[in-house]
């Protein structure tokens, strides 16, 4: 992990403490499912996105959707 990207360590994170049937594609064409059969594919288009993964808050969340 020491050598990861933010992006990837803020990934993992959530991946590790959030279960959703959430699918989470990233503006280079990576994808991380939150559960073995997500049925909601969020698409981040942009890095600055990714921040409201780093500390997720139902706040976070909707700001980055908005």
């Amino acid at each position: 992990m020491f050598w990861s990207s933010p992006v990837d360590s803020a990934l993992h994170r959530l991946k590790q403490s959030v279960r959703a049937p959430l699918r989470v594609v990233l503006w280079d064409g990576r994808e991380v499912a939150l559960s073995e059969d997500p049925r909601v594919t969020m698409r981040l288009k942009r890095t600055r996105a990714v921040a409201a993964f780093a500390n997720p808050s139902l706040l976070s969340l909707a700001e980055a959707y908005i």
